[in-house]
């Protein structure tokens, strides 16, 4: 195989999902029209909180799961029905699922044993063979020494340590020379020592194998060090897909930036190429390409901000430093400054109390896109002044141009949006899924049992999945008639 040859196998994209939608029987979208391209030999990590997404993506790509609408191809073969015995993928669950009653030996053997070979003989008649007892003994001894067992055959499962069984596992998804190595949350039941050893493991063996490994995990940290690619997922959305290295510089959006290591995020106004506003200061930045005076969400990194003693004229906001806890390697503060808290981290420790400068040079600062700025939905006019959307009957202010039946847009602003402690005191019911500190308020997004997301403004801090009702006073809510479509003559 020439240079070329070997560059275009490399390059290649083994996995496609297309259009992918998963809803489960009680109504939930879980993924929502997903669409991805996973190249051959990656290590790619998919990324997000809890009941994002990701461990349904896996499933449907292993093929236990089948998509509600969409395909999924492997090697350019539409699996989207095939059962996963059919496809050249194997899992490692996060519970190992090792058969205790057989030895270490048994259980890698167990896949090889259920696996029938097709053979075309010289009169060109396809035969089909299970494997010798021969070749099973050799591709297990092969397999557990890859992950380092190789005197361990004989020992019972039950006797290993949770490191040892989860190298055992692996060892069993390896053994059948899967084209692709699936991996939900593997590491999740080790301690902490135990997950830095076996994260080393993992890319040493992804490195020798040259096979794609799909990870799922929810801790960043692990993502960034395992990855060659990061998919970023919330709600059944890709964020954001790209290299540890972008996905932490450059964050598509204020969720990526908030979920993928330490942020300070702020709103601000973009006022034109390469200045944008925030905390009633103007900066120079490196982003261009927004709308003027378009409003904007910006992500700075604590370790991007210099920090100063008062006096020495060299910032451009003057703080108190609130908190400072040393890291080992560095010092993490809290500094208020115009009203925000900035999380700093910097090798100079500035004491609780001690007032300073701080300084945002303009590659520190990286603009993004907001989500929304305005909550939509879908709704009908249930009455004479009230309108229902979201699964509630809200009121609103009728100045004569709505009628009952009547199908609407509905806008109402994050202000508007009020969260209640008590869901019975709100119209509807809703969970907390997300909430961003702003400086002087907390950016919260809601999720409905209607499947719908709501974001508010709030001086109040809430933890996420929360319960809590959702109340909009009349005057916040704005609709507007859907036009009906019409067939051109």
């Amino acid at each position: 195989m020439n240079m070329k040859e070997k560059q275009a196998v490399k390059t290649d994209k083994i996995i496609e999902v297309k259009n992918v939608t998963k809803i489960f029987e009680d109504g939930v979208t879980v993924i929502d029209d997903m669409n991805l391209s996973i190249k051959r030999g990656q290590f790619v990590t998919l990324l997000g909180p809890s009941g994002c997404g990701k461990t349904t993506l896996l499933r449907m790509i292993a093929g236990f799961d089948t998509p509600t609408k969409g395909n999924i191809y492997i090697e350019n073969e539409n699996v989207t029905n095939e059962p996963p015995y059919n496809r050249p993928v194997n899992t490692v669950f996060q519970k190992y699922a090792l058969f205790p009653h057989l030895n270490v030996f048994k259980n890698v053997a167990f896949g090889l044993k259920l696996k029938v070979l097709e053979e075309v003989g010289a009169d060109g008649k396809i035969t089909k063979r299970k494997l010798s007892k021969k070749e099973i003994e050799e591709k297990v001894n092969r397999a557990l020494k890859l992950v380092d067992l190789e005197d361990y055959g004989h020992r019972n499962v039950n006797s290993l340590s949770g490191g040892q069984q989860q190298r055992i596992a692996i060892a069993r998804a390896l053994v059948c020379e899967p084209k692709v190595l699936l991996l939900d949350e593997p590491l999740g039941a080790l301690d902490l020592k135990m997950r830095k050893e076996m994260q080393i493991e993992l890319m040493n063996m992804h490195k020798n194998l040259g096979i794609t490994f799909i990870y799922v995990t929810h801790d960043q940290e692990e993502a960034l060090t395992m990855s060659d690619v990061i998919v970023v997922i919330n709600d059944g959305y890709i964020q954001q897909v790209g290299t540890p290295k972008k996905i932490y510089d450059e964050p598509a959006n204020a969720f990526v930036a908030n979920f993928i290591g330490e942020s300070n995020i702020l709103s601000g106004v973009m006022l034109k190429d390469y200045v944008v506003k925030f905390l009633d200061k103007e900066f120079e930045c490196l982003d261009k390409g927004f709308l003027k005076n378009e409003k904007v969400d910006l992500v700075i990194r604590p370790e991007d901000i210099k920090v100063y003693a008062k006096g020495s004229n060299k910032g451009q906001f003057e703080g108190v430093v609130t908190s400072s806890v040393f890291k080992g390697t560095y010092y993490e503060m809290n500094i208020l400054a115009s009203e925000y808290e900035f999380t700093v981290q910097n090798t100079t420790e500035h004491k609780t109390g001690d007032e300073v400068e701080l300084k945002i040079v303009p590659d520190s600062i990286h603009i993004m896109r907001k989500l929304r700025t305005v909550n939509e939905f879908k709704g009908v006019v249930s009455g004479e002044n009230t309108v229902s959307f979201c699964g509630g009957d809200f009121e609103f202010i009728n100045d004569g141009s709505f009628e009952k039946g009547d199908e609407v847009n509905v806008k109402v602003p994050f202000d508007g949006i009020e969260i209640t402690d008590d869901e019975n005191d709100g119209i509807i019911g809703a969970n907390i899924t997300q909430a961003l500190y702003k400086g002087t308020y907390y950016q919260v997004q809601i999720y409905s049992d209607t499947d719908e997301d709501f974001y508010t403004d709030t001086p109040y801090e809430w933890d996420i999945d929360d319960r809590v009702g959702i109340k909009i006073a009349p005057d916040k809510i704005t609709l507007t008639k859907v036009e009906e479509d019409v067939d051109e003559a």
